[in-house]
């Protein structure tokens, strides 16, 4: 296997990166594509060296994007050991945003119900789950067509109907305000587990195969990577989805 950098132009956001990647994962033989934004830049290994022509035809395919050849093509059997330090490290930092959003979520359920009084697990439950579906949908909003984009890269009906990554957001959105204002929630739960399930199928999917993809769950304005926190992170809303169909039949 020989390894291939490259710098790219037009790179602008999250959802470029994804375009970019996705393009380049698709050419035969390719392995290992890694993309990023700061600085803008490709990365991945081949049999056999591909041409900067070949590639941007690809790319060309996808959006306004060029490459420029960085280096000399190296045998990956002779990387140096920085080269493995130049990938994204996975640690609390990089989910900051994440972690954050949950917890203004957990804080404010916090808030209804100590002014409430109203502790029932069910209740809380119930709250997190409105504000959690509200507050993702709102930040897949701000760039719903990069959104579909990159769900299509890891969601199983996504990659078969794209159509359902433009209107995902607004699923959640309308999930949300059910599960705020408690109408129909045995359907509203009954939702929830088939959108969120078949949504876990395709990211548990992604990580055993050790995907180097993003993860869309706050849409593009975040360079989330897809790893074992968004299996928990769905998982957790499975469970509640299921407790609370559970109290409810």
């Amino acid at each position: 296997m020989v390894q291939q950098s490259f710098k790219v132009k037009g790179l602008h956001c999250g959802a470029c990166v994804q375009r970019v990647q996705g393009a380049i994962a698709s050419i035969p033989g390719v392995e290992e594509v890694n993309v990023s934004l700061s600085p803008p830049a490709l990365q991945f290994e081949t049999g056999s060296p591909i041409p900067t022509t070949e590639l941007n035809t690809f790319l060309a395919k996808v959006g306004d994007y060029s490459l420029e050849e960085k280096k000399e093509v190296i045998p990956s059997t002779e990387k140096k050991s920085e080269s493995v330090e130049e990938k994204q490290e996975i640690s609390l930092s990089t989910f900051k945003p994440l972690l954050l959003v949950l917890g203004y979520i957990l804080g404010v359920v916090l808030l209804v119900a100590l002014t409430t009084s109203n502790w029932n697990l069910m209740s809380l439950m119930r709250y997190y789950m409105a504000g959690f579906f509200i507050a993702f949908s709102f930040f897949k909003m701000l760039d719903v067509r990069g959104f579909a984009n990159s769900f299509s890269m890891y969601d199983p009906i996504a990659k078969r109907a794209p159509i359902y990554g433009y209107i995902y957001p607004f699923i959640e959105l309308g999930l949300g305000a059910l599960f705020l204002t408690g109408i129909q929630p045995i359907f509203t739960n009954v939702l929830t587990l088939i959108i969120i399930g078949i949504g876990t199928i395709g990211v548990v999917s992604s990580v055993l195969d050790k995907r180097e993809i993003k993860c869309a769950c706050l849409g593009t304005g975040f360079n989330l990577p897809m790893t074992t926190v968004t299996i928990i992170e769905n998982s957790m809303m499975l469970v509640m989805a299921t407790c609370m169909l559970i109290y409810l039949l």
